[in-house]
């Protein structure tokens, strides 16, 4: 008789559909580049003849082992199988849910799910204006990297990052008491305390260009478009999910759009704030008796003010990958060298011309 199943809501596949290698989220660390002199160089010299004994003699041995053994042992492949929780070859009904391969591969490969032992008050701050800061995780555990973005709203104080950890650990299978759990911790309150005050500013009638750049798996999606800094009935929030609708994206898209949204809203507060943005109108009256506006183009018709979405190869993305890595390195030796001046001189910037392209 078969073992009975267990209800689909007390397992969880989370962990291992995102240990997938086309997925994003969860990859493999590369290893650091090394420089050339750093290699260690062998001069020794064999004889190629003892070498090739040495791989026949090793083969011999192995043979006479898979002789004496017998059939070979157990993949673990085959181990984890047969340990699994049901036994879906021997159910008597062939028409249930177990036909599809996603409801199959959660009872074969999934665990009990953990319960979250969090109690949240009934009754949440209606009052209290959210304030979004963007949170973005980048650590390594076990030979393998987390790349991770979400939204954390400041003004909510009935989740606290550890709570956030712990149960980001249980989703992913980590040990709670691991360094991940920490570094997770850490990063967030970092994040937190750098953006809290520029999140919570509020800024004056002001209108920026804002080229955003956004890529997601093998899709990159980039737009060109006006934005207010003064105007919070509009959030990054809903900005994304009618970027998402009309252009008929996946969800996971949302997020990733409003969180690089947000990054670019933060960047132009503290470029507002150091005085490198000037709120005067810029002039922008045409000749020749054309019509004046900054979205005005006789030429391409607009073009360059309609998203984009264009789908790249993996030899494309990782290209991009290290021009990304090449474009922070530069900025910070720019930002660092702008520091040590803004005592003798500030700069003034248009509002036009702020550089506000994100993620390649």
């Amino acid at each position: 008789m078969s073992q009975s199943l267990l209800p689909q809501a007390f397992l969880t596949n989370f962990y291992n559909r995102v240990r997938d290698e086309d997925i994003t989220f969860f990859i493999t660390a590369q290893p650091t580049r090394g420089h050339k002199r750093a290699k260690v160089i062998n001069y020794a010299e064999f004889e190629t003849d003892l070498l090739e004994e040495f791989a026949e003699d090793a083969g011999k041995e192995n043979g006479e082992n898979d002789e004496e053994g017998g059939k070979p042992g157990p993949t673990p492949e085959e181990i984890a199988n047969r340990d699994a929780l049901p036994d879906l070859d021997g159910q008597d009904d062939t028409t249930n849910i177990l036909k599809y391969p996603r409801i199959r591969e959660t009872f074969l490969q999934g665990k009990i799910a953990t319960p979250y032992k969090i109690e949240f008050k009934k009754q949440l701050a209606s009052d209290s204006t959210p304030v979004m800061i963007p949170i973005r995780l980048n650590v390594e555990h076990s030979g393998h990297k987390i790349i991770d973005f979400f939204t954390w709203n400041l003004n909510d104080h009935y989740l606290s990052p550890e709570q956030f950890a712990t149960i980001y650990c249980q989703d992913l299978d980590f040990p709670v008491t691991s360094v991940i759990h920490s570094q997770i911790v850490s990063a967030i309150k970092e994040q937190l305390q750098e953006y809290s005050t520029l999140a919570s500013m509020v800024m004056p009638d002001l209108h920026v260009v804002v080229n955003l750049t956004c890529n997601l798996d093998s899709k990159l999606y980039e737009d060109n478009f006006e934005w207010d800094m003064s105007d919070t009935s509009f959030t990054p929030e809903q900005f994304a999910c009618i970027v998402v609708q009309d252009l008929g994206l996946t969800r996971e898209f949302a997020p990733a759009i409003s969180h690089a949204l947000h990054e670019t809203i933060l960047r132009i507060k503290k470029d507002w704030l150091e005085g490198h943005i000037s709120p005067d109108q810029v002039p922008n009256g045409a000749a020749f008796g054309y019509l004046s506006g900054i979205r005005l183009d006789v030429e391409a018709l607009g073009a360059e003010w309609c998203p984009k979405v264009e789908v790249l190869s993996q030899w494309e993305i990782e290209k991009r990958e290290i021009e990304k890595e090449r474009n922070m390195r530069r900025l910070k030796r720019e930002s660092a060298k702008v520091e040590d001046r803004v005592s003798r001189r500030r700069g003034k910037r248009r509002g036009d011309d702020l550089e506000t392209t994100l993620r390649m």
